[in-house]
Parts: structure tokens; sequence; C-alpha cells
């Protein structure tokens, strides 16, 4: 598994377990560069030290600022948004160029989707009440 998948899964991991997720900008917004397929990308992590750490060590980022979205902000609304604006999801990039795995709203919200069902599935019956 490469590292950009590993970010992947942990970013989808802190969704499922209800975890925010963070973000950067300055005066003039969310940066959202154009990635490798040509689509442009929003980037967010799963923790501020992550982001804290790109705005730290990536020229193009430093003097921005953190920014948390609380999870159900994200699930329920900036998903929906991105997938309007046609942006792309940057998950955990990290190194010298912040870069990493980027995927679709769709898909995050199609993952959360099917992995939620799965472990409603798999959860076990509560136990009865006394009577």
């Amino acid at each position: 598994m490469t590292q950009s998948s590993l970010h992947h899964d942990k970013f989808i991991t802190t969704l499922l377990n209800g975890g925010d997720v963070y973000t950067i900008y300055d005066d003039n917004g969310i940066p959202a560069p154009v990635g490798d397929g040509g689509k442009r990308s929003m980037p967010f992590w799963c923790s501020e030290n992550m982001a804290q750490n790109i705005i730290d060590n990536v020229p193009a980022y430093k003097g921005m600022k953190t920014r948390k979205i609380i999870n159900s902000d994200f699930v329920g609304k900036w998903l929906s948004s991105l997938k309007s604006d046609e942006l792309n999801i940057g998950c955990n990039w990290s190194g010298k160029m912040a870069k990493g795995y980027d995927c679709s709203p769709e898909s995050i919200q199609e993952i959360l989707s099917t992995r939620k069902t799965a472990q409603q599935v798999d959860a076990p019956e509560p136990p009865s009440a006394a009577r």
C-alpha cells in the first residue's frame, strides 16, 4: 500500500469515527490547486498538526491558517458543495510538495455509506431489557 493510499484510508477512518477534519486558508480562501488529472483539489487533513505541518514546510502555503471543520458539517454540507463546485478532495497531503491522494466527493460519500452500512450489519444486537 502506498503512502498516499494509507493517508486516504486514515482520512476515511477519521470520518467514519466521527472525527473532524482540517483545511488551510488565507485571505484568498482555501487553496485548490490543479492536480495530476487536471482537476482542482481542495486539501483536507485528519489533524490540525498535519495541516500545520504543510503550512510550516511548503512554501506555497506559508502564512496560511488552519480551519477545523466539524464532521457533521463536512459530511453533510461540504461534500455536496465540493461536488457542485466540481472539486476533488486532497486527503492528508504530505511532503515538501503537499501531494497525495485526490478523490471525488462522490467516492467519499459512497465509501462512507458502504462502510457505515457494513458496520450496522456487523453490530451485535443489544441485550434485551430485563423485565
